[in-house]
């Protein structure tokens, strides 16, 4: 749950992780307004938006660093990932080299944040999993190797591939596989569409709880203190 954000709270670095065009932008767009703008460019270097949820009616920041996932890009990563408190990490269910790329994203946390920082493991893109179960039921025996995404497409530009370009069933992310790269990396795993907006505020919140966790428990390991709206400023 959005909320205004209070004159003081407790402000949570969150860096979006993933290749390029998975859907990070999206994501926190949709998230941020209720919606997913068309057109969207990838992102180049950083953007940094403020989320403010409500957890146990108390404000929760969220300081969320939306990350280029291009490969020139990708040698600033690191220097975003510095003193963040959480990662969340996307792939595309329907591109499975953006899933066999998330090695090389978990590398990067472990060498830039703390083992103890949560990270969520995150799929997008599952409307197209309606696409592809209703065409595979529809299609015939010789024509059942592509399907054609161009519906969804329509209205999820800019992050997705070409209206006119079909999806491999061999490229789908099936759910047990990232499940069980969610276990073996001490992620929670979610799915997600920033299209339908599906799954995408339930991310957020989780994020939102683990901080307020952190943050609100006697012992605040990470000795987060309130810090003035005036003197807190995103990248």
């Amino acid at each position: 749950m959005l909320v205004q954000r209070p004159e003081t709270d407790i402000q949570h670095k969150i860096v979006l992780l993933g290749d390029s065009r998975v859907g990070k932008t999206s994501l926190l767009n949709r998230q941020l307004h209720g919606y997913q703008p068309q057109n969207l460019n990838p992102t180049i270097g950083c953007h940094c938006n403020e989320l403010t949820m409500t957890v146990d009616d108390k404000p929760v920041t969220l300081q969320v660093w939306d990350t280029a996932g291009q490969e020139m890009y990708r040698a600033l990563v690191p220097v975003y990932l510095k003193g963040a408190h959480a990662a969340i990490v996307i792939f595309d269910i329907t591109e499975i080299d953006s899933f066999n790329s998330l090695g090389h994203w978990y590398d990067l946390l472990r060498d830039t944040v703390s083992e103890s920082t949560p990270v969520f493991l995150v799929a997008n893109k599952t409307d197209l999993l309606k696409d592809i179960t209703s065409n595979t039921n529809n299609s015939s025996p010789n024509n059942n190797s592509q399907v054609n995404d161009s519906a969804s497409n329509d209205s999820n530009v800019g992050e997705n591939r070409s209206s006119n370009s079909p999806i491999e069933r061999s490229n789908f992310v099936d759910d047990e596989s990232a499940k069980a790269f969610a276990i073996s990396h001490s992620s929670k795993f979610f799915r997600a569409s920033a299209l339908t907006g599906e799954g995408v505020d339930e991310i957020f919140q989780a994020v939102a709880k683990e901080m307020a966790r952190a943050a609100f428990t006697d012992a605040n390991p990470r000795g987060l203190e309130p810090i003035p709206q005036s003197k807190k400023k995103c990248c």
